[in-house]
């Protein structure tokens, strides 16, 4: 989980209401430990156990779904401990808590089977305390508390992940318009290029030709002069040769600014990208095909894989490409190429490149993608 608002004040009441709980545990063991029986001492430690996993589970640190699923189911069993025979009823807001981080671990339809599945087991701690005549009345209560939790939290996170969507979209516009005004600046400079090669080079040409030709006719002491001015023609030809070359060539920090931009906008994941100082690709096709492949790790990674970090690795040898993204995020037993995968498979492979896709549940999302330098 990341520390939005409404995570923060949820790890920050359920500590509260978890050191509330445990202070008669405390206060009783720390005035008498030699009274401390087997029970009471499993207990307290149930008790520990239940902060230490809410607290890892809601905090910032670098675990992944998957272990955070299994701290939650922790937390879980430790409350139902807690609410067993000879134990008051108060530990039921734990199973409140657990309700509440429902919601930011599991979709929707699994998230209620869950709090079906807490209830179910609440009401049977309750029918083998004190018989199934007294399982209605503490049920419906605990379950209206965790009903109103679970709705809470979901609202939460459906409007985190609106913002979140809003600032992929926004990121993905404002490095898709980085590559837009590189390409109008490259389309601008090739038509002076061509201008230049069109009109100039050719009057300079022809100049150069018909001092050419004075040079043969003229007598000294203008046959010099006419031989300098020949001379100076092949320079400034030369220049503009060489003006219309650079103009022509790409743009390599067009590519790198619309990457970070990329990079830099999206909330979730937290993008670590690794670009090499120069990242020229000779053509724009290939500057094209490398930002689409970024653009869809990111956004596989933001809406579905729900990952907390992406590493995205561009690395340049020798003109040719590699591109290397992996994510932490659930990952998927069963990997099914959609239309941005396909696309992107299809991009690369018309440039003579290839591309591999990696998933696997509770190993998120990999991919790695190359392309050989231009041909000369």
């Amino acid at each position: 989980m990341t520390t939005t608002a409404s995570e923060r004040l949820l790890q920050v009441g359920g500590l509260a209401m978890w050191l509330l709980l445990g202070i008669p545990r405390v206060s009783a063991f720390v005035s008498d430990p030699a009274a401390a029986d087997g029970p009471a001492l499993l207990g307290l430690a149930c008790w520990l156990a239940w902060g230490v996993a809410f607290g890892c589970a809601t905090g910032p640190g670098p675990l992944g779904l998957g272990p955070r699923r299994a701290l939650l189911a922790l937390q879980a069993v430790a409350a139902l401990y807690l609410l067993g025979p000879a134990r008051g009823n108060t530990e039921g807001g734990l199973l409140v808590a657990v309700a509440a981080q429902i919601p930011f671990f599991l979709p929707r339809r699994h998230g209620l089977l869950a709090v079906g599945a807490l209830a179910s087991a609440f009401a049977a701690v309750i029918a083998l305390r004190h018989g199934p005549a007294a399982v209605l009345g503490p049920t419906v209560g605990l379950v209206a508390f965790m009903a109103f939790a679970f709705g809470a939290a979901s609202l939460a996170v459906a409007h985190a992940e609106g913002r979140e969507e809003l600032a992929l979209v926004n990121a993905e516009l404002r490095a898709t318009q980085e590559l837009l005004a590189g390409s109008a600046r490259e389309a601008e400079r090739l038509r002076i290029a061509r201008d230049l090669h069109d009109t100039l080079g050719h009057h300079l040409t022809a100049l150069s030709l018909n001092l050419e030709l004075a040079a043969h006719q003229a007598q000294p002491p203008a046959k010099e002069a006419v031989e300098r001015a020949r001379s100076l023609c092949k320079l400034l030809l030369a220049d503009v040769r060489e003006v219309v070359s650079e103009l022509r060539g790409p743009e390599p920090e067009e590519l790198r600014r619309a990457l970070q931009t990329l990079a830099a906008g999206v909330p979730r994941p937290q993008v670590h990208l690794a670009l090499p100082e120069s990242l020229d690709l000779g053509s724009a096709q290939r500057a094209q095909a490398a930002f689409r492949c970024v653009q869809e790790a990111v956004t596989n990674a933001a809406r579905h894989s729900h990952a907390r970090n992406l590493w995205i690795t561009v690395a340049l040898r020798d003109g040719a490409l590699a591109i290397e993204a992996r994510d932490d995020g659930r990952g998927a037993p069963d990997l099914r190429e959609g239309h941005g995968l396909a696309g992107m498979r299809e991009r690369f492979e018309a440039l003579g490149g290839q591309i591999a896709f990696e998933s696997a549940p509770g190993r998120g999302f990999a991919l790695r993608a190359t392309l050989p330098a231009e041909a000369a």
